[in-house]
């Protein structure tokens, strides 16, 4: 019996159904290579959300104008609770001296323009009261889009302890000099 085009020899269909296993094969692997890269990157998320939840330093990221991720301590620091901040443009904690200060370098570092990245300002509080912050800032792609993820330190205490300190100096300097008279 001739055999035509349509029909196929036994040793055709045979390679053709070792080549069906092998691609399903491979598409099994691939389904499970990317199932192993959605567990890393939802561990990846678990340890950052511990990391950030537990931590003094105020985590945050912001987009646009906006932040989109503030960590507990935020709250903390700012007397402002999550939803309030997430409501808020970046700047508008910044104490008056520093506003356009802050405004500009996080436009600046959402254009991926070279920006220093640790700087010491002043923000006001949501009861009123004035804190220093020790920041870093940097660039990051979030959903794809330009956004700055920072840390902050409250060095409040600090530079109150600073100002203290140079009161005393001059406080001492005066002294001295009312000894010479």
């Amino acid at each position: 019996m001739e055999m035509t085009n349509r029909n196929k020899t036994k040793a055709q269909l045979t390679l053709e159904l070792a080549e069906m296993r092998r691609r399903i094969k491979a598409l099994e692997a691939a389904r499970l290579k990317g199932q192993d890269a959605e567990k890393a990157l939802r561990e990846s998320e678990r340890r950052f959300r511990t990391l950030s939840e537990a931590t003094d330093a105020m985590i945050f990221i912001f987009q646009g104008t906006r932040y989109i991720y503030v960590n507990p301590a935020a709250e903390r620091v700012t007397g402002y609770s999550s939803a309030e901040l997430l409501g808020m443009n970046y700047w508008d904690l910044a104490h008056p001296d520093f506003k356009e200060l802050i405004r500009e370098r996080g436009k600046t570092r959402q254009l991926g323009q070279k920006v220093t990245g640790w700087y010491e300002y002043k923000i006001i509080a949501k009861n009123g009261e004035e804190r220093w912050l020790d920041q870093t800032a940097s660039y990051v792609e979030y959903d794809g889009r330009p956004a700055v993820i920072g840390t902050a330190f409250d060095i409040t205490d600090r530079k109150r302890a600073e100002e203290r300190i140079k009161l005393q100096q001059l406080q001492l300097i005066q002294a001295d000099k009312m000894a010479t008279l």
